[in-house]
């Protein structure tokens, strides 16, 4: 009669010890959701931050500027790992030469890229 005493109090201290450790359901819910929320804004920052590595840059359409402008632009950004910003200002430099040599803006810039080959269209007017 004593041990079934005994298993009874070992039993009941047992289910009582792992309740208390398990946090309540509805806290685990609550860091499940947060931690999803982190993952999402973590892939939305990834993914703004597209890399693409550029092996070589041509441009395209571009009469206006001397080769040797175009050169510079191009060390500046060929081998190497870009984002979509940093391949913005790619056309940024190009808006300043164009701006420094009192040349008409192009009216439209757009690029493509093949196989690490950036490719800058320029629409001169």
């Amino acid at each position: 009669m004593k041990r079934l005493f005994y298993l009874i109090i070992l039993f009941f201290n047992l289910v009582s010890l792992s309740f208390a450790q398990t946090p309540p359901i509805s806290s685990q819910i609550l860091k499940t959701e947060e931690d999803i929320q982190k993952e999402k804004i973590l892939r939305k920052k990834l993914e703004s931050e597209e890399k693409f590595y550029i092996k070589k840059i041509t441009f395209e359409g571009i009469v206006s500027i001397e080769p040797k402008d175009l050169e510079e632009v191009k060390s500046l950004f060929e081998k190497r790992w870009l984002t979509k910003e940093e391949i913005n200002k790619i056309f940024d430099a190009l808006r300043d030469i164009y701006l420094a040599k009192n040349l008409n803006l192009p009216s439209d810039i757009q690029y493509t890229i093949k196989k690490r080959h950036l490719i800058i269209k320029v629409k001169e007017e």
